[in-house]
Formats: structure tokens, C-alpha cells, sequence
């Protein structure tokens, strides 16, 4: 028995966003909206010091790839304040996915900046539109991680970066690990 069949996954699925097309081109400008009077609404907004964070995560989980496309954005951010960042959804899975991996190693890890660095990418692209999962990562499995949702089996990347869904570190069986048993073994990079 190979050690791949013996690690527990998860699938990779949405309820809230459309599933389309891998060369779907998806903007996401959330943050050029009108702001609402009286505070009722902050339109989302990330930094080009958030944007770092992000960048430093990506690296981080190993997707180095996606890490430099995403410093291409953030270039374009630091001389226009009103640019629209434009991926492929496989490029945007591609930077969610990670993300999503990095948010629920940085939960056990305590590091609030990078967290809260991806909340605001991740508002920010969830509130850009519903039309956000590429087709070839739709039922893609997603290796040691669950759900901590009674209510939602699957992973929904989306979710997770906007801070919605929470995911674990799981055994081979499915159980939860202990963020203590995690850090102090440090076996978060054996996990991804």
C-alpha cells in the first residue's frame, strides 16, 4: 500500500460560486465600488503590503508559480490604485487552492497578519462575482484537510480565504489534529 492511499482527502466544491470555464477570464474589482454612506459598507479592499503577505504564503505553501503572478498584480496595484486584477480561473484556482492551505497552516501557527492579509484578497475576490471556480478543479480531492462544518463536507477555497470556512489538518482516518500535536511535531510541511 502506497502512502498516497493512506492519507485522507477531501473534495474540492462550492455552493455559493458558478463553475466555469478554466480559460473564463475573471476580474476582480470589488474594491472601485461606491462606498456606502454612515459605515453600512467597506468595500474590500487589499494593500500592496497585504498583497506581500499573500505573496509570502504562496511561497510558503511551495506554489512559487503563482506567487510571481501574483506580484505582476501587485505591481500594477502599487502604480494604479483603481487597476483590476484579471487571472484565468485555473490561474485564480491555481492562487486560491494555496491559499486556502496557507490560511489553515497560519491558524495553527497563530500568525494573525498573514490571515487577515488573505481575508482581505479573498473578500476582495469573492465579492468581485459569483463566476469564480474553474471546471478542472470541481471534485479535484485536496489532500489532509476537512471541513471543521458539520453543515458543509466539502472544501470550498473561496470560502476559506473570505474566511467563511474553516478547514483542519486531518489524520489518515479523518481526525482532527491538535494544533499543539501539529507545531510542536511540526508536521505542517509533511501535510502539504
Amino acid at each position: 500500500m502506497n502512502a498516497m492511499s493512506n492519507r485522507y482527502t477531501s473534495i474540492i466544491d462550492t455552493e455559493t460560486y458558478d463553475v466555469v470555464p478554466d480559460d473564463t477570464i475573471v476580474e476582480i474589482d470589488a474594491h472601485l465600488g461606491v462606498p456606502i454612506p454612515h459605515e453600512q459598507y467597506n468595500h474590500p479592499e487589499v494593500t500592496v503590503e497585504e498583497l506581500d503577505l499573500v505573496i509570502d504564503q504562496l511561497r510558503a505553501v511551495g506554489s512559487n508559480e503563482m506567487a510571481n503572478r501574483m506580484e505582476i498584480e501587485q505591481r500594477h496595484l502599487e502604480h494604479n490604485d483603481d487597476h483590476i486584477f484579471r487571472f484565468t480561473a485555473l490561474e485564480l484556482a491555481k492562487i486560491v487552492v494555496p491559499l486556502s492551505i496557507a490560511k489553515t497552516k497560519l491558524a495553527y501557527q497563530g500568525d494573525m497578519d498573514s490571515s487577515l492579509a488573505i481575508s482581505s484578497f479573498g473578500r476582495l475576490v469573492t465579492e468581485s462575482t459569483t463566476e469564480l471556480m474553474a471546471e478542472s478543479i470541481k471534485y479535484k480531492e485536496i489532500k489532509n484537510m476537512k471541513s471543521i462544518s458539520r453543515d458543509i463536507s466539502f472544501v470550498d477555497p473561496f470560502l476559506v480565504i473570505s474566511s467563511v470556512q474553516q478547514l483542519a489538518f486531518v489524520d489518515s482516518h479523518g481526525e482532527r489534529i491538535t494544533k499543539d500535536y501539529l507545531v510542536a511535531s511540526d508536521h505542517v510541511d509533511e501535510l502539504l
